[in-house]
């Protein structure tokens, strides 16, 4: 989760001992009851009492943090903000510092907390395996826990990871009932392109299960108590608001009445056909109409990204290759150019190698006539003549390497311009 929404005066943490270290790196967590799972406990997403689970298993959870007070009296204040209410007051506050942590939720995603440095996004590639990251972080996050988006951004791209954000207002139920259906759209469009997501917002505890309890229900029409088992059996301290999903879920079926009860009675012959004659009274098939209506609405959604996506794309080869034909006539004539050139050095090459054969055999007569001296002057002359030539011609094949390369580049760079300008920052 995050912070306050006053900007803290925080540094990122300083790797630990190596048993610390050891406590924040992921562990899978289990089902089991002696392991004190949310899940099982059947927690509710507000402040809730006997979370002792947490204090007592605090060294198999992923959010183990930093021993010490927290660096800030802002930072505290966030801190003691997620331990009332994800951690019911239990033990200390400072156990709800920040570390670098995460879960596997399923195959294509994982639930963590925040990078804080470039290196943090190397160590979710090499050990989350994650091939894309979500932020849901929003500014005033950055600005309170110092974080460099661009520079962790930019390492990203640089190991091939794809980094996108949604950012969303921590511990602000109405922003997060407004922003969760894009938060899940970014999700869902991320899984669709074949990518392992990490979902992360500040301590990877509200916002990230939240969008992914979101991903569960809305696009895999899974019903909201089987998500939010699979999410906390996963991640014990997981606490998203329920409340905002069940807002998105009102606001996203308001009106659409004459569709569900249209879908509900289709569900209701198609269990006749099958022999299923319970649920007389159609509840539960009003609410599936309900999931799947929801369902069928992120999947248009969906279609509307990879349709735009993909017109994106089509234009950007179209330019690349429109302006590769308008400067094909130059680079030609360049690499013509280089192409004699290359020629050139080669014939001088073999004069110098000649000239050296010369000299050789002049040194090897051991010649002292006037004759002899007036031909090896002449050969040395050549030898200098034909090094300035190749030293020249060198340079001249450098510089045609150059601009074939300068205006190849620009081609691609005005191509790419569309793209890139059509991309959210």
């Amino acid at each position: 989760m995050v912070c306050s929404q006053r900007l803290l005066n925080t540094r990122p943490l300083q790797c630990f001992s190596d048993q610390r270290n050891a406590l924040s790196r992921p562990q899978k967590l289990s089902c089991k009851r002696d392991h004190f799972s949310p899940a099982t406990l059947g927690h509710s997403t507000t402040a809730i009492s006997n979370r002792s689970f947490l204090n007592q298993s605090r060294a198999r959870l992923c959010c183990a943090a930093a021993q010490g007070q927290a660096i800030s009296k802002e930072e505290q204040e966030a801190n003691e903000k997620r331990w009332q209410e994800s951690g019911g007051g239990v033990g200390s506050s400072d156990q709800w510092r920040w570390t670098l942590n995460w879960n596997d939720i399923s195959p294509e995603i994982v639930v963590g907390s925040c990078p804080r440095s470039p290196s943090d996004v190397v160590r979710i590639k090499q050990e989350a395996g994650a091939t894309a990251i979500l932020c849901l972080q929003s500014d005033l996050c950055h600005e309170a826990m110092q974080i460099d988006w661009p520079a962790i951004r930019a390492e990203a791209v640089s190991e091939g990871v794809i980094m996108t954000r949604v950012a969303v207002r921590d511990f602000d139920h109405n922003d997060q009932a407004l922003m969760l259906p894009e938060a899940v759209r970014m999700l869902y469009l991320l899984i669709a392109a074949g990518k392992k997501v990490y979902v992360h917002c500040t301590a990877g505890i509200n916002r990230a299960t939240l969008t992914v309890v979101g991903y569960f229900t809305f696009v895999k029409a899974m019903p909201l108590q089987d998500a939010l088992h699979k999410v906390k059996s996963a991640r014990a301290q997981a606490n998203p608001y329920v409340d905002c999903w069940k807002t998105v879920r009102t606001r996203m079926l308001e009106g659409r009445t004459d569709e569900i009860v249209g879908l509900a009675k289709h569900i209701y012959r198609q269990r006749q056909e099958r022999g299923e004659h319970g649920n007389a009274d159609g509840f539960a098939d009003w609410v599936r109409a309900e999931e799947l209506l929801l369902q069928e609405t992120f999947q248009r959604q969906l279609g509307c990204s990879l349709s735009l996506l993909s017109s994106l794309k089509e234009v950007e080869g179209a330019d690349l290759a429109r302006l590769t034909e308008d400067r094909g006539d130059e680079v030609a004539a360049l690499q013509a150019k280089a192409k004699q050139e290359q020629a050139h050095l080669t014939k001088v090459t073999e004069e110098l190698n000649m000239a050296k054969e010369q000299l050789a055999s002049f040194q090897a007569s051991g010649g002292s006539s006037k004759e002899g001296l007036s031909d090896g002057e002449s050969v040395l002359a050549e030898l200098d003549r034909a090094r300035q030539e190749i030293a020249g011609l060198r340079t001249a094949m450098q510089e045609v390497a150059a601009n074939t390369q300068a205006l190849l580049h620009a081609a691609r760079g005005n191509g790419l311009q569309l793209a890139g300008n059509g991309q959210p920052h």
